[in-house]
């Protein structure tokens, strides 16, 4: 089942990425760099996908796209 979710990305004072998945609890990330936190965030949706039910096999790269 093809899902759609916000995520929101902030930095904080210390300079890390900071996520949250837009209608997933318990999924925040963080990272030092881009790269690094979209690694993150995928590794961490698909953890709460699993304790959903809802992933069947891990996410694609193709998943995961900016908008703006």
């Amino acid at each position: 089942m093809k899902r759609d979710c916000s995520v929101i990305l902030e930095r904080d004072e210390e300079g890390f990425h900071v996520t949250a998945v837009a209608g997933l609890a318990g999924c925040p990330t963080a990272g030092r760099s881009p790269d690094e936190i979209m690694d993150r965030l995928k590794e961490s949706i698909q953890v709460c996908l699993e304790a959903e039910g809802d992933a069947a096999e891990p996410l694609p790269s193709s998943a995961f796209r900016e908008s703006g």
